[in-house]
């Protein structure tokens, strides 16, 4: 008959538990994460006068692009 060594048994339970638990928690974590969507947008483009190349209403029309952003907050330096 083989002998159990059971407190070797029961510290390799416990570790899968929490192998097993921190992989529920990231799972949950991420999944509360892109769940949010973004509901305030600013823009801020420095050296507005030197850079004509693009501007704020370029900016929320690229944003806008995968979906509408419903409330639009704009400050430019």
């Amino acid at each position: 008959m083989k002998n159990i060594n059971w407190k070797k048994r029961i510290v390799q339970t416990l570790w899968l538990l929490a192998g097993v638990g921190t992989i529920v928690l990231f799972g949950a974590a991420m999944e509360k994460k892109n769940s949010k969507t973004c509901n305030d947008v600013k823009i801020e483009i420095a050296n507005q006068d030197e850079q004509m190349f693009i501007d704020e209403k370029d900016v929320m029309d690229i944003i806008n692009l995968n979906g509408q952003v419903t409330q639009k907050k704009y400050f430019i330096c």
